[in-house]
């Protein structure tokens, strides 16, 4: 006849269930620690508390910038060979062609380091403004564009485009 009961844990056993416990927990929180410090930080910029203290001037240069009244429409042709041809159109509050601007590009992979590039965007005429480069990867791309003519006169905007 079988016992009903199984027999009572001695110290040898919960030792062992104790290890063995604490060991799986350990060695999670080790891999998770791991892959939290080899993967990508997910910070958008470098020094985001200097950018918090200047956020006054931030405001400042918001306010001249629509002081301005200037409008940009962003588009992307997209080609076979996996080139992108961005071209920009600026126009015053008018809706007079603005020329004489030096307009740069900074394409941003908001999901990925390292795949970052800045272009120099020629003017074509009429307000347009354009550059030709390929994207090393497909999916989101964000589109920071700075069009500054003098000093004082600077407009900044962000889109984003998806390549295939």
């Amino acid at each position: 006849m079988k016992p009903l009961f199984a027999p009572p844990l001695m110290g040898k056993h919960m030792l062992f269930l104790f290890v063995a416990f604490f060991g799986v927990i350990l060695a999670v929180n080790g891999i998770l620690i791991y892959l939290s410090l080899s993967t990508w930080t997910g910070l958008e910029q470098e020094d985001a508390y200097k950018d918090g203290l200047n956020y006054n001037q931030t405001l400042e240069a918001r306010q001249r910038q629509a002081e301005l009244g200037w409008q940009n429409t962003l588009s992307a042709q997209f080609q076979d060979n996996g080139a992108v041809i961005l071209t920009t159109r600026f126009v015053d509050q008018g809706g007079a062609p603005l020329e004489g601007l030096q307009v740069v590009a900074e394409l941003r992979r908001p999901t990925q380091e390292g795949f970052d590039q800045t272009l120099d965007l020629l003017s074509r005429g009429q307000g347009e403004y354009g550059a030709r480069t390929v994207l090393p990867l497909a999916g989101q791309w964000q589109v920071r564009l700075t069009a500054q003519r003098g000093a004082s006169e600077v407009f900044r905007s962000e889109s984003r485009i998806w390549t295939r």
